[in-house]
């Protein structure tokens, strides 16, 4: 169809990680059409990153917007005036009202997937997407949304990649201060959300200790309960370390990483924050399907994962994940002191 001029929101309300996933529709819209006006739908808490998305126009804060109830929701959406809505979100309970307030607010276009019943009630166009058993990347799978506007049928891992298009990141943080020049600046982020698919912080410490102090400036990121967790396995042995966990904000987080040189951590936001950013990231991940990553691995030009190669179940509900415990920090400290030759 013709894009000319047209405002498209693309609606992904869910975590950081998933909305850096979705960001790439908006270079790929502008490749299409280039006078096409992006609205990004999303949670406050995400507006750092999409607004230093350089193809994203406009951010629109769904909590702030649905805060009063579904009527002043659809005002809301219908405000922007946009001619089209990209569902890339998912209509689960969580984010149903995002749909039934763009059919209210009388969007003309509204793109949804085929497979959920709702969307066949809030949606005029349809995309045929079975997220549980495809093999495509996650980033992959949300391209797809893109067809009935004249998108790519498939689009690989590295033209993702190379739609990826942030603006330079600002200064401002004053842990950037803690960065130097002379050294490999490392950032550790051992937590998930208290999710059982991590990698041991005993693990993390025995890395600590194998890394060189003369050429790894080493950081540890978290909130303030991950902190508590960590904090007697990995920081109270290794004051050379900057424990950041729980004294800094996530914009803060985000300018760190940008202006970073590598990070280790597993499947969680900060992953593929850095992955987006062209850092070095290492994703640490358990063979588990659909976690795996093949399907939740960082995306970017010098991104790599860490998996056991075996078809693990036992530890799809266990905890703590035993797979993901076997990757030694031998096989990390490879990885970590090949990046920091090729600095």
């Amino acid at each position: 169809m013709n894009l000319k001029n047209k405002r498209i929101i693309i609606n992904k309300i869910n975590q950081i990680g998933d909305v850096t996933f979705s960001l790439p529709l908006a270079s790929a819209l502008k490749q299409l059409e280039p006078s096409c006006k992006i609205i990004f739908l999303a949670r406050e808490y995400t507006r750092a990153l999409v607004e230093n998305y350089a193809d994203v126009d406009e951010f629109a804060d769904w909590e702030a917007m649905s805060k009063n109830g579904l009527e002043a929701a659809t005002a809301g959406l219908r405000a922007l005036q946009a001619d089209i809505i990209i569902h890339v979100t998912s209509p689960s309970k969580y984010y149903r009202a995002t749909y039934i307030a763009a059919k209210k607010a009388g969007i003309p276009l509204r793109i949804g997937t085929a497979r959920k019943f709702h969307s066949w009630l809030t949606c005029n166009r349809f995309v045929n997407i079975s997220r549980s058993k495809s093999s495509l990347h996650e980033t992959q799978l949300d391209m797809l949304f893109l067809k009935p506007l004249g998108g790519k049928k498939h689009y690989s891992l590295d033209e993702v990649i190379a739609l990826q298009h942030y603006k330079p990141f600002k200064k401002t943080a004053e842990c950037l201060q803690l960065l130097d020049p002379q050294k490999f600046n490392l950032i550790l982020h051992p937590k998930t959300r208290g999710e059982h698919i991590e990698w041991p912080a005993k693990n993390f410490a025995t890395l600590i200790q194998s890394l060189p102090t003369e050429h790894f400036n080493i950081f540890v990121t978290g909130n303030t309960k991950e902190g508590e967790q960590v904090r007697e396995a990995m920081l109270e042995p290794f004051p050379q370390v900057h424990d950041l966990c729980g004294k800094i904000s996530l914009n803060d987080l985000i300018e760190l990483i940008a202006h970073a040189d590598g990070m280790v951590c597993a499947s969680t936001g900060p992953v593929h924050l850095a992955a987006n950013f062209g850092i070095y990231t290492l994703g640490l991940y358990a063979p588990i399907k659909p976690f795996h990553a093949g399907r939740w691995g960082p995306v970017g030009p010098k991104a790599e994962t860490l998996t056991l190669q075996k078809n693990c179940e036992a530890c799809r509900y266990s905890a703590p994940c035993h797979c993901i415990a076997a990757i030694t920090p031998h096989q990390v400290l490879a990885v970590l002191q090949r990046w920091q030759k090729q600095k």
